[in-house]
């Protein structure tokens, strides 16, 4: 949409400049001073702007609002697991409270960008911890574990390949991606959790260190075509009185 805009706002510049030519050329009063006349088109295209401008900003006010109250539930659900964790000891009614919040959990939508991370975090830091805490892997074969661990390993080894990718939005979608499997991926032998955490998640962070990086990039050079532009329209002004 935004392309369209910005396409039309290019061609109601060139009729300008059209229009202001056509008028230097013509004889006129001392006095008199040139006046855009904006086609129909041109009205009814600024009308639609202004519309579509409400819209979105009518659309971003929902979405933050949402986004608000699911991190109210989100907040709550963590607290509800840990609570679990520290109090309940029959494993059975721990499971059920277990898979009450982790239904919850996954039918909220986003929370914030601001506080994704370390909300996502601190829920999937507490849910390892209530499987080791109510000593599930005495319930699980130990070659489910050694099954995760060689998950786990196979995920660190795909993400040692991002740096070598050229293409920023493809190394980006392969990194969430990854980030996705890793955290679906069941327990794995304690001993080894932290250190292959470590490892995943400091080959991932690169990544995404660059993405932001060049989305900063981006921000900035908007900010100088920003600065550009309403210099151009400063000076416009000042032309036309």
């Amino acid at each position: 949409m935004r392309t369209e805009i910005d396409s039309f706002r290019s061609l109601i510049q060139e009729d300008f400049r059209t229009q202001r030519d056509a008028w230097e050329k013509e004889e006129h009063e001392a006095d008199e001073k040139f006046e855009f006349k904006p086609s129909p088109e041109e009205l009814t295209f600024n009308d639609l702007v202004t519309q579509f401008k409400e819209r979105e900003k009518a659309w971003r006010q929902r979405i933050a609002e949402e986004q608000r109250a699911n991190l109210e539930v989100k907040s709550a659900l963590i607290e509800e697991l840990r609570k679990t964790i520290q109090e309940e000891e029959n494993i059975g009614a721990a499971f059920a409270r277990f898979n009450e919040v982790r239904e919850k959990w996954e039918a909220t939508g986003d929370v914030p960008g601001d506080r994704y991370k370390e909300v996502h975090d601190e829920y999937h830091r507490l849910r390892d911890e209530f499987f080791y805490n109510i000593n599930i892997y005495k319930q699980l074969q130990e070659h489910d574990l050694q099954k995760n661990l060689g998950l786990k390993q196979g995920l660190i080894e795909q993400a040692k390949t991002l740096a070598t990718m050229e293409d920023l939005k493809e190394r980006e979608t392969l990194a969430r991606g990854l980030q996705k499997q890793w955290f679906d991926v069941g327990p794995s032998p304690r001993e080894t959790y932290q250190e292959l955490a470590d490892t995943f998640f400091g080959l991932t962070r690169e990544t995404f260190d660059a993405v932001k990086s060049y989305y900063d990039g981006i921000r900035a050079q908007f900010e100088v075509h920003k600065s550009q532009k309403e210099a151009l329209i400063t000076a416009l002004q000042e032309v036309l009185t």
